[in-house]
């Protein structure tokens, strides 16, 4: 071949890439955007049947993490991590991890969505004897521990007051910390009757009594390695403590002690001595009322028949500045009611016999946040009604309830049925559906056998309870349920996101990794 024809060659196989390799550019960019397209809008393709497919993504969380994902039965790596195009469906999750728990849940991909899983995993471990508990000692649980209040045997003057709590170390595991020890002298002529912790702790109401029976009552705060010598100086709680009928319970706000006798509601505070009334009962409606962490709620009958009024004090007995329901109608008298606020919004429930009500100014709609509306009419097919002042209702059992609970930042509330046999949760807030589950009542737990309600722990995660001799969880879609330690009938019992302090049937206190 001469060189003139080899360059001929070269010069036409340069003209044919000059326009060939943009052409193949072009394809191959659009082509390309074309498939991100596809995948971000929540499509796969499939190759074999020629055809797009609908797909979400499945984001799973665990604490702790690296545990093994199974969705229906086929392995698909360890938390935590997002799982892109999943075909649309319902799937069975399960979640294992060794020395935890199997965590199971059936989940629904939704087309472009991403479903998320938050899935706080529980040990399964024994329990450790934190300390033995003799028979004439006081125990308390509280917020920050539990206090064991025993005598001194070689001298009957002096009481010891030890709280027992748990540490959480920086990089280390949680553990028991060591006890400490309060003294308190009191008198040669009295004895132990009682002992009442606020719920948040340190705070406490002694209560003695001499040898006619007749009570004393003493606050004091809890302080390790302190001696305290009581004296017989006439208390401003004994006059209440030694009338019939009265109540004395700590208030959610640990200044203050609320009293209740046959004819009021008192709230003294324990640092001014001062005494304030906040019900004056004219009926059997007034002894309704319930504590949240900014005061009291109670109701009141109006004029018409069947209607009634919400109102809210704090504990120094001011008006709360927030709307109050009023002219609200029940089918029946009310027996009991619970409450709960959260900022400047209030939840109420309210049990009659012919059936049991959410109410309060929860349900306003402020920038579309809320599903519950003073506009709406159902909420899952369950009916709104609906109040020109102070908020709205809902009916969440057809029965009377008890045991009520409030996770107030999650918009759950728990309930039993007026035997203790069932156990319910009722959502009522499109922003607690982050598991998709679905809004209004579902039944957890239904037996043969009475269920002991306890508390919510990890984040309203699970719900703490005992029944049948043992302590269990339950999470909130009712698919975990854990029996995590036997021998636990009635216990009092200490909680955080971690741990577990509890009194067991022998009455000895134990400590439990629960996390």
């Amino acid at each position: 071949m001469t060189q003139n024809r080899r360059f001929q060659i070269k010069y036409l196989f340069k003209r044919i890439l000059k326009i060939v390799l943009p052409l193949f550019s072009l394809f191959f960019i659009a082509g390309t955007t074309a498939i991100i397209l596809i995948i971000v809008n929540g499509y796969t393709i499939d190759i074999t049947n020629q055809s797009l497919v609908r797909t979400g993504v499945l984001n799973i969380e665990t604490n702790p993490a690296d545990a093994e994902i199974f969705i229906d039965d086929l392995y698909n790596g360890n938390t935590n991590r997002a799982i892109p195009n999943i075909s649309i469906g319902n799937y069975s999750l399960k979640i294992t991890k060794n020395g935890y728990f199997d965590y199971r849940e059936k989940v629904a991909i939704r087309h472009g969505l991403a479903t998320i899983i938050i899935a706080p995993l529980i040990r399964d471990v024994g329990a450790d004897l934190f300390t033995q508990i003799k028979d004439n000692e006081f125990i308390s649980s509280t917020n920050d521990g539990f206090y064991v209040l025993k005598n001194n045997t070689d001298d009957p003057r002096k009481i010891f007051l030890t709280r027992f709590f748990v540490t959480h170390p920086i990089f280390d595991i949680p553990r028991p910390g060591t006890p400490e020890t309060m003294t308190i002298e009191i008198p040669s002529s009295l004895t132990i009757k009682d002992i009442q912790f606020s719920p948040l702790g340190k705070n406490f109401l002694l209560s003695l009594q001499d040898k006619t029976e007749r009570v004393r009552v003493y606050t004091l705060t809890f302080t390790a390695d302190k001696s305290e010598k009581l004296l017989t100086s006439q208390q401003q709680l004994d006059s209440y403590a030694n009338t019939i009928g009265s109540k004395l319970k700590w208030a959610t706000n640990p200044d203050f002690v609320i009293i209740e006798t046959l004819n009021q509601v008192i709230s003294y505070n324990i640092k001014t001595g001062s005494r304030i009334i906040l019900i004056e009962k004219q009926s059997t409606i007034d002894s309704l009322w319930s504590m949240t962490n900014q005061g009291i709620v109670f109701i009141s009958t109006e004029d018409e028949k069947d209607s009634y009024s919400m109102h809210q004090m704090s504990f120094n007995g001011n008006s709360i500045q927030t709307p109050s329901m009023k002219k609200f109608f029940l089918p029946a008298t009310p027996k009991a009611i619970w409450a709960e606020s959260e900022g400047n919004k209030i939840a109420t429930v309210v049990s009659t016999d012919q059936g049991s009500y959410l109410l309060g100014n929860m349900f306003e709609n402020r920038n579309s946040e809320y599903e519950i509306t003073s506009n709406n009419t159902l909420l899952s097919g369950i009916a709104i009604e609906n109040h020109s002042i102070g908020g709205s209702s809902i009916k969440i059992a057809d029965t009377g309830i008890t045991d009520v609970s409030f996770f107030g930042s999650k918009f759950f509330v728990s309930f039993l049925s007026a035997k203790q046999t069932s156990f319910s949760l009722f959502i009522y807030n499109k922003r607690a559906a982050e598991h998709y589950i679905d809004l209004g009542s579902r039944i957890l737990i239904k037996s043969d056998t009475v269920i002991t309600p306890f508390q919510w722990l990890s984040n309203g995660g699970y719900f703490a309870y005992s029944q049948n001799d043992s302590l269990r969880l339950i999470d909130i879609s009712g698919e975990n349920n854990y029996s995590i330690q036997p021998g636990v009938k009635d216990p009092q019992f200490f909680f955080d996101d971690t741990t577990a302090i509890y009194q067991g049937n022998d009455r000895n206190l134990y400590f439990k990794s629960l996390r």
